[in-house]
């Protein structure tokens, strides 16, 4: 069973997440008086902001973990949005926008860390299952031994010791009647 961290749905969940981004900065600057800005200004950022979080996607992340995502690309879309506009584009309005990044990385940040959460406990579940299925015993059976407590140190009763050297206590199998 494929990780989430691994293949094509790495590849997606970075996907996502750049494509998130994405509509919530451009929905965000429209919303806040700006032009839509050209398809070529918004893949500028897009493709790199996507291919980075496709590498980023290599393991699970929390709500902090994607609000700094979240926040990282606004704050490139605002730049693109910027430079496209040209000089006339900075207005009295500053801190509306700096309000808006913030809100649109919260939102990117509840909504996707949200989501993330659920796939990997998904993922979990299932992977035990799977395990219980094919072994016939369950996943995350680990008892550790005496010879393994006792190498590494931990202080253990002799009695414990010797429970685990003979598990099987009792008469030997062939006198038992």
């Amino acid at each position: 069973m494929t990780s989430p961290g691994q293949g094509a749905v790495r590849v997606l969940r970075g996907s996502v997440l750049a494509a998130c981004c994405t509509l919530l900065a451009l929905c965000g600057h429209v919303l806040g008086g700006g032009s839509v800005s050209s398809v070529l200004a918004l893949l500028v950022v897009a493709a790199p902001l996507g291919a980075a979080f496709v590498i980023w996607a290599d393991r699970e992340r929390g709500p902090v973990q994607m609000a700094v995502a979240g926040l990282g690309s606004q704050v490139a879309f605002h730049l693109v949005f910027a430079l496209c506009a040209g000089p006339g584009h900075q207005d009295a309005s500053g801190l509306w926008m700096l309000t808006g990044h913030l809100i649109a990385a919260a939102v990117v940040a509840r909504l996707l860390s949200g989501g993330e959460a659920a796939l990997w406990s998904l993922y979990r579940a299932l992977h035990a299952v799977v395990v219980r299925w094919v072994i016939g015993r369950p996943a995350a059976v680990r008892v550790p031994t005496a010879a393994r407590l006792v190498d590494v140190g931990l202080p253990m009763r002799r009695e414990l010791v010797l429970a685990r050297a003979h598990p099987h206590r009792g008469p030997p199998r062939a006198l038992a009647v």
